[in-house]
């Protein structure tokens, strides 16, 4: 799934798998019940981010993670995922 504009609420709710990508920022509750998959976030993902969440990352420029959800800086795996993606720049991981 590939978003070009601002996603909205819940963005990647309860995901199970797969990854989305939104080119943009997303509104709060970003990733809530996630289980597993990716979910990146070229811009803020937002205040709750990974609410509940089980499993699963999240990578975004910024975003407001409630625990369990922490937020982390990139390991050079994680930077060399992105970049294999086409993202660069300044990016957290939340897990």
């Amino acid at each position: 799934m590939l978003a070009k504009v601002l996603s909205g609420k819940n963005t990647g709710a309860v995901l199970k798998g797969g990854c989305v990508i939104v080119k943009g920022n997303t509104g709060d509750f970003t990733g809530i019940e996630m289980k597993k998959g990716v979910i990146i976030v070229d811009g803020n993902a937002g205040k709750y981010l990974g609410a509940k969440k089980k499993g699963g990352l999240i990578y975004a420029r910024d975003g407001s993670p409630i625990p369990p959800t922490k937020k982390y800086p990139l390991s050079e795996d994680d930077k060399k995922l992105l970049s294999k993606l086409g993202f660069f720049g300044e990016f957290y991981k939340f897990q």
